[in-house]
Order: C-alpha cells, then structure tokens, then sequence
C-alpha cells in the first residue's frame, strides 16, 4: 500500500471532503471540486501521483471523479470483482470496486488483478482475467451505438455539458460505428423511485447502529442522517416492489442490448462546481431534490449492474473536464475496454496529441 487518497465521509456524495483530511481539489483547477467519492483516488492519477488506483463505484463515484479529472475509470460487471469482506454479501450489490488510470490499458491491467472468482464473495463471476493482459486492438467497424443524451430531456443539464459529448460522436462513426439517437423503453421516473428505494434501504441498515447512537448521531453529515431517516419508513413490500422493478429494468437493458453493442451518455450533469459547495442544487435551471439528483445520468447502469468506463470527453470554454459512460451489456468488459482503446487511438491521431504514461513513455 502506498498511501491512502482521500472519500467524502461514508463515501456519501459526489464531492470529496470531510471534516479530518479536509477537501480534495481538482488538478485542473484548484476551485472546483474533484468529485466523489473516489475524488482522491482521481485526483492523485491526474497530477501523477499514482500511474493507476482502484476505486468504488455506488452511484458514480469512480465514474464521475474520472469525468472530473480527464482520466478512464471501469465501474465493472457486478461480481466482476469480488465484493469482501463486508458483514452482508447477498442483499448489497451495488457499490461495485474498479479501476482507474490514466490509458485504458492501465484500466485493463489494474482490472486483471482485480477480477475473479474468489470463495469469500458468493456473487463473484468466475472469469479468466488474464484476458485482460493481452493486446486491446480491435476493429470497431460496424458496432451499432446508441446515444442517449439527456434522456429525451428528463436529465436537466448544464449547459455544454452535452455539446462536449455530442463532439465526440464523430470519433466513433469515423471508426465505422453507427451512432443512434435512442433510449431504453423504461420510465427513467421510475428508475430514479427504485434507486431512492433501494440505496435509503441498503445505506440505512449499513448506518442505522451510528444513527441510533446520540453520541455519533450528530457527528455524522446530513445526507447520512437523511439516508438512515429514509430507511425507517420503508416498508418490506416497498423494497420488494423496488427489486421487481429493477427485474423489469434488467429486461429492458436486455431487450436493449439486443440492438446495439454499445450505449453512450454523459457521465454527469454538470462540469466541476465551486469545491466549497457541498452539492448541485440546482442543474440546468432544475431545482434537484436530493443531495445526489445531479448525478442521476449515471443511476440506470448502477441499477442495471453493466460495466460502464467513463471517457474522457473534452473540455467547458473555461477548461473544465467532462467525460462520457461508455456502457457494455454485462460481463463485456473487454469490449469494452476495446471500445475504449479504439476511441483513444482515434483521438490520439486526429489531435496530434499523446497520452504520457507515468513512467515517461507514451501509449
């Protein structure tokens, strides 16, 4: 272990601070936030502090520091990588542990250390990782890829959020991809329901024995007091429904990958904000009703359990990072990282531009 990077407090919210080690600042600019939670984790790639880093990824918090930082990050197949030790191993299968770096071949090297089937982990997929290792060339021409922006508007966004990601549309049909403006047939209302459900139930019961203590009660930050409140109002048949309705998204996701290979989005909803503001309460001129609505574009995949790595996608006018979700049906985690590879390349030559490695050479 070569040091610790820093979390929000109970890895709770897309913005890295706490009341011990303070705040993590973004390299690109020392005023905005990094993201969350894995914010330390990004940050320490992108001034290379560290050539990869591992991270965990409930709702975004490997992908949107990634996006905040210009660098790749793989949120996995749930069970990719095996889920130990925690005191509960069946009901939570969301915070998902995963790679990050600077190329996607570090993501994929870090990733074949990471990945397996191991004992202790009963929901851990039995994959030989070494796939990982090998070359990650591979011919995209005539991969069908659907664009989903901001979900037919029920995403507010910031504005230019989406024209840095529509800039790079191009890059994939110039691989010979076809780019489809499209949609899963869900009602993304009713995913964000099942979400609110589904993390107040998980995040209460983890919580509940702070909460119910009145000397740490007031020690811990609001959102966490709010999840475990949360929690005490749902009943079982509400978390049941939660869980069928996942079950009917897990059949639209499949349903959806049924015609395409690949699906793209932003990866958030905004570009970094102001480090000293805990959260967006505002997006897009939406007023957000919780403290982590403004990152709900990322939600859908953590719901659908699909490996999604987050793109570096380019820049606001005054030089803030974005990144766009590359999203693969599940367990297509190499090609995922092949998509990834061929969209880097591609950039790479178009721009003149070549990504530095930790080490001094470049990829």
């Amino acid at each position: 272990i070569m040091g610790k990077t820093n979390v929000p407090e109970w890895a709770l919210g897309s913005n890295t601070f706490n009341p011990i080690y303070g705040a993590t600042v973004n390299p690109y600019n020392l005023a905005k936030t990094v993201g969350g939670s894995s914010g330390g984790a990004a940050a320490a790639l992108a001034s290379h502090m560290l050539p990869v880093a591992d991270g965990s990824d409930f709702a975004g918090s490997i992908r949107n520091p990634a996006a905040f930082c210009n660098v790749y990050g793989l949120r996995p197949t749930a069970g990719m990588v095996p889920f130990w030790p925690s005191d509960e191993l069946f009901m939570q299968q969301f915070a998902i542990e995963g790679p990050l770096g600077r190329t996607v071949k570090d993501v994929a090297m870090l990733l074949s250390i990471q990945a397996g089937q191991d004992d202790r982990a009963p929901l851990s997929v039995n994959v030989d990782a070494s796939i990982f290792t090998g070359s990650l060339e591979a011919d995209m021409k005539g991969k069908k890829i659907a664009w989903m922006g901001d979900w037919n508007g029920y995403f507010a966004m910031d504005p230019g959020v989406i024209d840095v990601c529509k800039a790079n549309l191009k890059t994939f049909t110039d691989l010979g991809c076809e780019v489809v403006e499209d949609v899963p047939d869900f009602d993304p209302a009713e995913l964000w329901d099942t979400w609110l459900t589904l993390r107040a139930w998980i995040i209460g019961n983890y919580l509940g024995q702070y909460y119910a203590d009145p000397a740490l009660r007031p020690l811990m930050k609001e959102p966490a007091q709010w999840e475990v409140q949360r929690s005490f109002g749902l009943a079982s048949d509400r978390v049941f429904d939660a869980s069928m309705a996942r079950t009917r998204w897990h059949g639209a996701v499949n349903d959806f990958f049924g015609k395409y290979d690949f699906a793209l989005a932003p990866t958030a909803q905004v570009f970094p904000f102001d480090v000293t503001t805990p959260y967006p309460t505002v997006v897009g001129g939406r007023e957000m009703e919780t403290y982590h609505q403004w990152m709900g574009v990322v939600l859908p995949w953590s719901l659908a359990g699909t490996p999604v790595m987050n793109l570096p996608a380019g820049f606001s006018a005054d030089g803030l990072p974005m990144g766009m979700q590359l999203i693969g049906k599940r367990q297509s985690e190499l090609a995922v990282l092949q998509m990834a590879r061929a969209y880097a390349d591609w950039l790479s030559q178009q721009t003149g531009q070549v990504i530095s490695r930790a080490d001094g050479s470049s990829a």
